[in-house]
């Protein structure tokens, strides 16, 4: 039978959800889907094989930028490896290109080896690397925070003049906020300013030591926090990571997750905080430009 593809709409919720229980509990997709199905800046659409909805994935662009990212691609169980999710992110990727899109993010966790594949398959390369693990209540336990450190919170502007002054701190050309990542520029940092505080420590010496921010989630199955840390030594680190974990408890949240510099995942292993499962965990940003890929196959009209 042929497969098609075609933009879905709020009208294809309950297919939507009835894919994603065929996969991982407690899937962010079916949540998220009623406002990517009425956003303009988002392009949902279905791979449907006959009537039933074998795959799904978003285009969603990032208002004001030639950026846009490739979100919630999910294929039905009995149709893994046949596919399905090649055919709609080739799909997606043409989409991009005709709308112009210049920078087409992909991001995944290095244990999903499947994802990973397709990724490098279709022609994205890495961009980014952090560490990355979860942690879920009773939370270990963890010094105190220093009462001679006080973290100061500043706004785009001020953060993008202090890494450019300061390359160290941050070494890659993004940073991660959740399991999203934007430049570190100022139209990104600015993007970012608009879901969580910037907070910056500084030592005696007047430099910026460590960067931390965090974003909240409430979700059927619990609250949790995200946190992204980069340090440039382990005492600031150590003292970051006690302030994460007096914001879990002192939130009750039920769980935090945890986006790290590749030195400070070395420091958290040696915290002892990294459940074994995470031991060798990272999170990938990759990265393609759809505007030098040879087409793998039209759009269909009803998608645009």
């Amino acid at each position: 039978m042929a497969r098609t593809i075609r933009r879905l709409e709020i009208s294809d919720h309950a297919d939507v959800n009835a894919l994603c229980a065929t996969l991982e509990e407690h899937d962010y997709v079916p949540d998220a889907f009623p406002q990517w199905a009425d956003s303009k800046d988002s392009e949902p659409v279905g791979v449907f094989e006959g009537k039933e909805l074998i795959g799904i994935v978003t285009l969603n662009l990032v208002p004001d930028s030639d950026i846009a990212w490739v979100n919630g691609l999910r294929v039905k169980a009995d149709y893994h490896r046949k596919g399905v999710g090649s055919f709609a992110t080739a799909h997606i990727i043409a989409l991009a290109k005709q709308k112009g899109v210049r920078t087409l993010w992909y991001s995944t966790g290095s244990n999903n080896e499947a994802s990973i594949g397709l990724a490098k398959k279709m022609g994205f390369v890495v961009a980014d690397r952090v560490g990355y693990f979860r942690v879920d209540k009773p939370f270990p336990p963890h010094p105190s925070p220093s009462p001679n450190l006080h973290p100061l919170t500043v706004g785009p502007e001020r953060l993008s003049e202090m890494l450019k002054d300061d390359s160290e701190l941050v070494e890659s050309k993004t940073l991660p906020l959740a399991w999203d990542f934007d430049f570190k520029t100022l139209a990104g940092l600015r993007r970012m300013a608009a879901e969580t505080e910037f907070k910056v420590l500084i030592d005696e010496d007047g430099r910026s030591s460590g960067l931390y921010y965090s974003k909240a989630f409430v979700r059927e199955d619990g609250t949790r926090i995200t946190f992204s840390i980069f340090s440039r030594d382990q005492a600031t680190f150590v003292d970051i990571m006690s302030r994460a974990f007096d914001d879990l408890e002192n939130t009750g949240a039920d769980r935090g997750v945890f986006f790290l510099s590749p030195k400070a995942k070395d420091w958290a292993l040696s915290l002892g905080v990294v459940p074994g499962e995470y031991l060798n965990s990272s999170y990938f940003l990759f990265q393609l430009d759809p505007s030098k890929t040879v087409p793998r196959g039209r759009i269909s009209p009803r998608s645009r």
